[in-house]
Parts: C-alpha cells; sequence; structure tokens
C-alpha cells in the first residue's frame, strides 16, 4: 500500500494598498503528498484569512481555497529529501522542470518544503523509498526499450 503523507505549506500572504481600502491575506495551506505508479501527486487546500479596511469600517473573514493537485511524473522528480528529524521536520521536494512547480504555493525555483508532522516521519522516509523504487522503475523501463531508429540518409 502506498503511503499518504500530510503536510503543510508556507505561502506568503499578500497586501494590497489602495485610497482609503486596504486588504491583507494570509493563507494556510494544507495537503497530501501520495505516490501512484510512475507519478508523485501533492494536493492542497485550506483557507485564505482576509482583513479589509475600507475608510473607518474593519472586517475579517476567511474563504475557502477549492483543492488543488499537481501530477508530477517520477523522471522529472530531481530529488524528494528529509530535513529536520527533530526541529521542524520538512521534506524538500527539488523538480527538473521550472513550471511543473508553479502552481504550488510557496515554491520557488522548483523547489518546494512539505511541512510534515514529527510523527510523520516514517511515512515521509516510506514516500521517498517508493519514489525512488518507481525512478529506477522508470529508467530501467527506458533502458530497455527499442533503441533509436539510425538517421535517415538525405537524397
Amino acid at each position: 500500500m502506498t503511503p499518504v503523507l500530510p503536510f503543510r505549506l508556507k505561502a506568503r500572504g499578500t497586501d494590497e494598498v489602495a485610497a482609503w481600502h486596504v486588504r491583507s491575506l494570509s493563507y494556510r495551506l494544507h495537503g497530501l503528498a501520495r505516490l501512484e505508479p510512475r507519478t508523485l501527486i501533492l494536493q492542497w487546500s485550506g483557507t485564505a484569512e482576509v482583513s479589509e479596511v475600507k475608510g473607518t469600517a474593519v472586517r475579517e473573514y476567511e474563504e475557502r481555497i477549492p483543492v488543488r493537485e499537481v501530477m508530477l511524473p517520477v523522471a522529472q522528480v530531481a530529488s524528494l529529501t528529509l530535513h529536520g528529524r527533530w526541529w521542524r521536520p520538512r521534506v524538500v521536494l527539488r523538480v527538473t522542470d521550472l513550471t511543473i512547480l508553479g502552481a504550488v504555493p510557496g515554491s520557488d525555483q522548483g523547489v518546494v518544503t512539505l511541512w510534515i508532522a514529527g510523527r510523520d516521519w516514517p511515512l515521509a522516509v516510506e514516500l521517498i523509498t517508493g519514489l525512488e523504487i518507481e525512478q529506477a522503475d522508470a529508467a530501467l523501463a527506458a533502458a530497455e526499450g527499442p533503441p533509436p531508429l539510425p538517421p535517415q540518409p538525405s537524397a
């Protein structure tokens, strides 16, 4: 059975300032990482906490963020590593294509940090091991494929 790793994402909030109007957003994001054949899947959702000041009126509320998903082919995962065993445990995901993580909040230059609970460390180890096996299987399948055809002579 494939492990499902719960994680949190840290995304920067935004502040918008205009004449007589200030809007501030902060995010609480959580998600799941799981491994399917040849694919690492990241799903996340959460809330945006909004504070607005219009003139003299102040309003605070939450907006739900719908579930989003990114499917990463294992061949495009450069590394998936564990850090901070006892202090701030996290999994750092690096990819080979900068565009593939573009939709993931908190990602920067092909890297995203998945913050995990200390109790989920064994799940993270199992997920990383499974990913390495999937990557080895994909590389082996690519190596065993038919050889490329020779170039055709030009007439």
